[in-house]
């Protein structure tokens, strides 16, 4: 991390004091880590749209800790420890713990970090890696995660995509050419996947990021020009130079939402492309009734070998995958 770096002291924050600075540098139109898998469609619980009326203050629901978040932050210490040890063997990493013996090494960074290089961007690290086998002393990016098993099931790398693309975010406002993601699955199993730059994928949030930063700060001088607007005639105005919309069901329930509070119904003369969408819209639905039986029909004929054979878990031959059916019925192939 070079000294030209902006830092914004986070030490002895409270959760709310933390929430209130990141969203002060939200409301600016920069881009965190976590909203750049957003940015790139990479995100399935939350829409570019939903970050954009975020940063103008034009969103309703506030940030609440759940559960969730609330233990993932607590374990976050113990994984980032346990991750001095581990060598990406389960007897490794009891024997290097049992000797004291760190084979890597990290410390905070307690402060989110502004590239004047960047300035729509800024960063929140987990750790910093100080001392790495493959790096040396070279410093770079450790991101800590607890996943689910049936969330990781889900990936072929076992974590969400928009976590390597938080790692990628995060080389590009240090400087650093490598970066890690901790990961404790189900509480009980480590995990460690390595990442160096990659400057096609860099490029691309840099892409999204400065564009998200210009429509923001667009919107955000025509609001102030309209202060005394009402709260319907601010997101006429932000409307205009909002992202594209996306198929997340996130944006789906904020437009639900949000059209039950219009206050009177009325029609509008549709064009062209309105014709296109709904003519999509009627195709698609029609293709979910019947990829949805034909998913159904497949699932039941691979539930019934493994009924009459008493197996939560068929292994596919040659490496290529494995079906596991215990609560969900998770089918994972190696080339998908």
């Amino acid at each position: 991390m070079t000294s030209k770096i902006t830092r914004y002291n986070t030490k002895g924050l409270t959760e709310q004091q933390w929430q209130n600075l990141r969203q002060m540098f939200t409301c600016k139109g920069m881009v965190g880590g976590s909203d750049a898998g957003t940015l790139l469609n990479m995100n399935s619980y939350e829409s570019p749209v939903i970050l954009y009326y975020k940063a103008l203050n034009l969103y309703p629901k506030k940030f609440k800790m759940n559960e969730i978040v609330f233990h993932g932050k607590h374990l976050e210490d113990y994984v980032a420890d346990k991750w001095q040890y581990f060598d990406g063997t389960e007897d490794g990493l009891i024997a290097n713990h049992e000797a004291g013996r760190k084979i890597k090494k990290c410390r905070r960074t307690n402060a989110l970090l502004v590239n004047p290089k960047f300035p729509f961007l800024f960063a929140n690290l987990d750790r910093e890696v100080t001392m790495h086998p493959l790096y040396g002393k070279k410093k770079g990016v450790l991101e800590i995660k607890t996943v689910s098993g049936y969330v990781s099931d889900k990936y072929v790398a076992e974590l969400p995509p928009q976590y390597y693309i938080q790692v990628q975010h995060y080389m590009i406002v240090t400087g650093y050419k490598y970066g890690e993601i901790a990961y404790l699955k189900d509480g009980r199993k480590l995990g460690v996947q390595t990442f160096e730059a990659d400057r096609d994928t860099q490029d691309r949030i840099l892409l999204h990021a400065e564009r998200f930063y210009l429509s923001v700060n667009t919107a955000l001088q025509e609001l102030a020009q309209n202060e005394l607007a009402t709260d319907d005639e601010k997101l006429g105005i932000a409307g205009q130079y909002e992202p594209d919309g996306d198929g997340s069901s996130s944006l789906e329930d904020y437009l639900n939402d949000r059209h039950k509070s219009k206050p009177n119904p009325n029609s509008m003369l549709g064009n062209d492309q309105h014709l296109d969408w709904a003519e999509k819209y009627i195709e698609h639905k029609q293709l979910e009734a019947y990829h949805s039986e034909q998913k159904t029909l497949y699932s039941n004929n691979i539930k019934k070998e493994m009924d009459r054979y008493s197996s939560n878990e068929l292994i596919l031959g040659n490496d290529k995958g494995s079906i596991r059916w215990n609560k969900q019925f998770i089918v994972k192939l190696n080339n998908k």
